[in-house]
């Protein structure tokens, strides 16, 4: 049986995180009140700690790593396009400081998946691309557009002992017609989820090598069944069932073992 959790994180828009103490027995709250989320019952749970990262931006997204307040970190999506890596337990009234800013999208940022490792990120953006990220090495950033492939660096605002590298090393991929909202990284897969209504499925590039005369176009399946505009939701089993859920009200189950065999997989 899994222990229950002691504490949760809230990360807010101006990139400053709170960590609360949970009641260990949450029937002893009168129910009108056990809705952490509500402002008049945020005064029931004890504040365990509170930081501002130094960047000071308004943040559309972000996601943390990590279930201790000693080993959390955040990743924030902000306002200017980029994403930002800290650490969450920090000094005590000092600022933290960013680790890592990952720069290359050119709009907001909608979504942000870690991998279970920690190693790399994530992104999705209002510029209709997904961006992973591998936050460990520095060498090659590849663009993927129908089977192309460019080589540049990505900037880097500072590092430290644990992401020691000058450069953060990412993969761009271009297939969704409209706004990206959501990118799951599941083992040797992305699975993404658009304002297109379609459901894609990539192949993770930090698990292969890849070389300039590989072919780069790497989506291995495209899922449409959704009406209207958005695929708004994504879930995967553990069985390998992946779930999207639609501005149309309807839910819509897909296999990734059809990807190898050669099937729609609906």
């Amino acid at each position: 049986m899994k222990t229950p959790p002691t504490s949760i994180a809230l990360g807010y828009a101006h990139n400053f995180v709170e960590v609360f103490d949970l009641p260990q027995n949450p029937f002893e709250i009168p129910l009108e009140e056990n809705h952490l989320l509500v402002e008049d019952s945020l005064s029931k749970f004890r504040l365990k700690y509170s930081v501002q990262s130094e960047e000071h931006c308004t943040v559309f997204c972000g996601r943390f790593h990590n279930n201790t307040l000693e080993d959390l970190w955040f990743v924030s999506g902000t306002v200017f396009c980029h994403a930002l890596i800290w650490k969450v337990h920090h000094e005590a009234g000092v600022e933290a400081p960013v680790v890592k800013s990952l720069v290359g999208h050119e709009g907001i940022l909608f979504g942000i998946r870690w991998s279970d490792d920690g190693k790399s990120v994530c992104t999705v953006s209002d510029d209709r691309t997904i961006r992973v990220w591998d936050i460990t090495n520095p060498t090659t950033m590849y663009v993927k557009k129908y089977g192309l492939a460019e080589q540049r660096y990505a900037p880097l605002a500072s590092a430290t002992d644990i992401f020691p590298s000058p450069f953060s090393t990412h993969s761009t991929h271009f297939g969704h017609s409209a706004r990206v909202w959501d990118c799951q990284i599941v083992g040797q897969y992305l699975i993404s989820i658009s304002e297109d209504a379609s459901c894609r499925v990539w192949r993770n590039p930090l698990l292969s090598k890849i070389s300039e005369k590989d072919d780069m176009s790497d989506c291995l399946a495209c899922w449409e069944g959704h009406e209207g505009k958005s695929a708004w939701s994504v879930a995967v089993s553990d069985h390998g069932v992946v779930a999207t859920g639609g501005g149309d009200g309807g839910i819509h189950l897909w296999r990734l073992d059809s990807i190898v065999a050669g099937t729609t997989g609906k």
